[in-house]
């Protein structure tokens, strides 16, 4: 059966061509909607014999233009690949990458009771993001996604379908480790992920999901925080001090909370300046487990903050949710907006860094509704991986922080963009607006690059004075070795964007290169 193509004059065309920003609207000769690997090979082969520049779309989530610009000429979309299953043939999990978090959430649930540790949004596809790490609410106490990936299903520039696995050697093993963390449209069209956690109990094959958690919201305004924001200061250093202090891989309990320290602009002083979302894992359905738990969320409100926080028989009188439950909750998302995005990685958030923030969310100003900046506790089993052992090198942060802005109204593009990325450049000032690359030396600098998956189009290119985007999200080490995987099995670099891994080191020499255009 030959490739279903949808054309311009299709009635699901214009679903096809933009995803979850509205900003970035394709205007491809064709969307191609295959099935299954084979015929996702046979699109493959089809358009690079014919030379037309093509993406690859899964859930539709990309920050950036990289799937939908004017160069590109088709797309291959892989949200007909929805399975999730038990593959007898390596013991693994199969997840074919067209599928939703949500979905694979409530199908390892349902069909096995484990899960993965990914990202809270429901409706980001599994294929661009595990390949890009896969991090979420329960990574402190089970890592990232990639730490699980056993194997991938993908189809190479050649058209080639490859099932490569940690367990190979040589070249088909460095494929399989490019894919844990080497971002998407880099390496072929994944098709299937195979999951398993290395060494798990006989039975599990994938971590345990919780059985239930506990979910707890503060919402304060800036009339509560005072004029001067010193009380938000101090909750910024707080929070920071807490996750620097409780963050190591064997830290226990602390390691089954998760937090989103969310700061919006003062717009007026009745605005929300403060939503800290907390959630806590529960294994046990027992009365000390629960109460372990609680107490657990009762140290970190009142370690962080200054006004606000709940009573302890507040907490004592919350009842548990069902993980599964509580996931739906947190992953609603809306498809309605244009939007622009930014991130860091944190070993800390040092006093300069928090009293940028605090300055710049406060002065608020033209282009400043619809921002946030989103602080997540990280490290804990994350930080048990060796930042070699996958491509994510990120593996001695304590803090992941995405700065994004939404908004409506195409003609209020400019205004909101500037205002990010004036916010983000004052916050890292001391280190040239950006944070610091990532590095071996955690002692030295207080951030450790950006994360792929939260891709930034303003990030400096190659030529720059100051580290590129790829020493941002890669690293030079794990970039270097990126790069020869990309050459031994992309000569012709044929899947490729403004961010993706070329087939040889780039030069970092010269000026920085001017910002881009406001509009992407």
């Amino acid at each position: 059966m030959a490739v279903e193509s949808i054309t311009s004059n299709d009635v699901r065309y214009p679903d096809l061509v933009q995803g979850n920003n509205l900003r970035f609207v394709g205007t491809p000769d064709a969307v191609y909607l295959p099935r299954n690997a084979t015929e996702v090979a046979d699109c493959v082969k089809r358009l690079v014999g014919a030379k037309t520049r093509f993406t690859v779309r899964s859930g539709g989530h990309c920050y950036e233009d990289h799937v939908f610009n004017r160069g590109v000429r088709a797309v291959i979309d892989l949200g007909l690949l929805r399975q999730v299953a038990h593959d007898p043939t390596t013991g693994c999990i199969a997840v074919d990458s067209g599928q939703s978090l949500w979905d694979v959430y409530l199908k390892l649930h349902r069909g096995w009771g484990v899960t993965i540790p990914g990202g809270s949004c429901a409706t980001v596809g599994a294929g661009g993001h595990i390949v890009g790490g896969g991090y979420g609410l329960l990574s402190r106490r089970n890592g990232l996604t990639v730490d699980h990936l056993h194997g991938v299903e993908v189809v190479t520039a050649d058209g080639e379908i490859r099932v490569v696995t940690r367990d190979n050697t040589g070249a088909d093993r460095d494929l399989w480790w490019a894919h844990t963390g080497g971002g998407g449209g880099n390496f072929g069209v994944v098709t299937r992920y195979l999951l398993r956690t290395p060494a798990a109990p006989a039975g599990t094959l994938l971590p345990r999901a919780p059985r239930q958690v506990l979910l707890h919201d503060i919402v304060l305004t800036w009339d509560k925080l005072g004029t001067d924001g010193a009380q938000l200061r101090t909750m910024l250093r707080r929070f920071s001090e807490w996750c620097e202090h409780n963050s190591a891989h064997d830290a226990g309990t602390r390691n089954d909370l998760f937090a989103l320290f969310r700061v919006f602009p003062r717009l007026d002083t009745h605005a929300r300046a403060i939503h800290l979302t907390t959630q806590v894992a529960i294994d046990d359905h027992t009365p000390e487990r629960l109460r372990a738990a609680r107490d657990v969320l009762k140290e970190f409100l009142a370690s962080v903050l200054t006004v606000g926080a709940p009573t302890p028989q507040t907490i004592d009188a919350m009842s548990p949710l069902p993980w599964l439950n509580a996931t739906h909750q947190l992953g609603q998302g809306t498809w309605d907006r244009r939007a622009d995005y930014k991130s860091a990685y944190h070993r800390r958030l040092n006093s300069d860094q928090i009293s940028a923030l605090v300055t710049v969310f406060a002065a608020a100003g033209k282009g400043a509704d619809g921002a946030r900046v989103s602080l997540d506790t990280y490290g804990g089993k994350v930080n048990a991986t060796a930042k070699g052992a996958t491509a994510t090198p990120h593996r001695d942060s304590v803090i992941k922080a995405q700065y994004f802005t939404l908004w409506a109204d195409p003609a209020e593009d400019e205004a909101h963009i500037q205002w990010l990325r004036k916010a983000y450049s004052q916050v890292y000032a001391g280190t040239g607006g950006i944070p610091a690359a990532c590095n071996d030396k955690p002692g030295t600098v207080d951030t450790d690059g950006c994360f792929v998956n939260y891709l930034d189009a303003d990030l400096p290119a190659p030529l720059g004075t100051v580290p590129a985007w790829w020493q941002l999200y890669y690293g030079d080490t794990n970039f270097a070795k990126l790069v020869k995987v990309k050459a031994t099995f992309h000569s012709g670099n044929v899947f490729q964007h403004a961010q993706s891994i070329p087939t040889s080191m780039p030069k970092t020499t010269g000026s920085r290169p001017p910002t881009r255009p406001a509009t992407g």
